[in-house]
């Protein structure tokens, strides 16, 4: 399991990371690594300790006006000690030698992604240890997926605000290899514009449409997890039960980031994708599409041709695919769907189990709630 801690300059990660530390320890971890503190004069910082998590020692790893007789590489307006450096790169080997199960790599930036710095140890963490805690500054995140993620990506989950989620969960490290069969992703970071308010707190028949599409899915797959847009969860999303609520890794980027966002949150080999805003899914239809994945990447309904991406089962395999994309500045899913084996589900299909196609309704303006409403009046669903 590989757990990122990502965020602005300056928003808590390093804060965030000790007290997961400090947690983990208590809660009978072997924890090692590094964690990197800001170093002051009076009010003013000048520059950073790194501190070994498993001995408590520690030194200076960088300084904003280093003496004449520095040694070591200029990032922005640091400059990054060799002795530092040298110091970090020992901590983590000597973690991994001595079987620490969590190791702590703080401030993975500039220098690791272009293969320098702490790179090499850090590539051994990920590959050796069976739990590492990176963090990464947010600005940067896609760049250190590219660089690091590949070999591990289907362990990655991402906090990207350590105010919202401040609560410290043990059972990240905990065994995962239980995966499950199928799982829920549910697409609820759209911006809404054209509906002029949140689609996820809209409401019919006294529900939200999120609430609305959890009832949907109850019992369908072993979890169900709600991908947000980054920064954008509330207080009543939070609130609902028997959920796992996954912001955006990479945010502003469309569905297809949802879908990678959720897909690597995931526990299970195959993934069915549901925006939030349709509201009329079909349970037979699902079972049936769940039943025609075997030996596809994906599993997408098509009517008169056009592709139902946001009412589709993913393997999470996919989500390596999606990245790869996103990093070429590809964010239309159709392109996902065009790398993938897919199963195309087609209209006549489609008809015997949803013959008024109600399963693809979706709501974006104001007068598809309102005919969405009296749907489900009339039809009492």
């Amino acid at each position: 399991m590989n757990l990122i801690i990502t965020g602005e300059v300056g928003s808590g990660k390093s804060s965030h990371c000790q007290r997961y530390a400090k947690h983990l320890q208590e809660c009978g971890f072997k924890t090692g690594g590094v964690i990197c503190r800001p170093v002051f004069q009076e009010t003013t910082k000048t520059g950073y300790k790194v501190t070994d998590i498993r001995t408590s020692a520690e030194t200076i790893f960088s300084l904003t006006h280093p003496p004449a007789e520095f040694t070591g590489e200029k990032v922005g307006k640091y400059s990054i000690c060799q002795s530092g450096l040298s110091f970090a790169d020992k901590a983590i080997q000597e973690a991994i030698q001595t079987g620490c199960t969590v190791i702590f790599l703080d401030e993975i930036g500039h220098l690791e992604i272009a293969g320098k710095g702490l790179a090499e140890h850090a590539r051994l963490a990920y590959q050796k240890a069976p739990h590492t805690i990176s963090v990464v500054r947010k600005s940067l995140l896609s760049k250190f997926l590219a660089a690091f993620a590949p070999d591990k990506s289907n362990n990655i989950f991402v906090i990207q605000d350590t105010q919202t989620d401040t609560d410290i969960h043990t059972h990240y490290f905990e065994n995962r290899a239980d995966t499950v069969d199928i799982s829920c992703i549910i697409l609820a970071g759209g911006k809404s514009t054209r509906l002029g308010s949140n689609k996820v707190t809209a409401t019919l028949n006294s529900q939200t449409l999120l609430e609305r599409a959890i009832a949907n899915l109850a019992g369908y797959g072993d979890e169900i997890l709600v991908v947000t847009a980054y920064s954008k969860t509330d207080d009543k999303t939070r609130q609902l039960a028997g959920i796992k609520i996954i912001q955006d890794i990479l945010p502003d980027k469309g569905p297809l980031a949802g879908i990678y966002s959720g897909l690597m949150a995931s526990n299970s080999p195959l993934n069915l994708v549901i925006a939030c805003d349709m509201p009329f899914i079909n349970r037979p239809l699902l079972e049936y599409m769940r039943a025609q994945a075997e030996g596809y990447e994906a599993v997408v309904p098509r009517l008169a041709q056009r592709p139902e991406p946001l009412h589709a089962i993913y393997s999470k395999s996919a989500g390596e695919k999606a990245l790869g994309l996103i990093n070429e500045g590809k964010f239309a899913v159709s392109d996902l769907l065009a790398c993938l084996k897919t199963r195309y589900i087609e209209e006549a299909e489609i008809n015997r189990f949803d013959p008024e196609h109600r399963s693809f309704f979706n709501i974006n303006r104001p007068e598809d709630l309102e005919k969405a409403r009296n749907i489900a009046e009339i039809k009492s669903i």
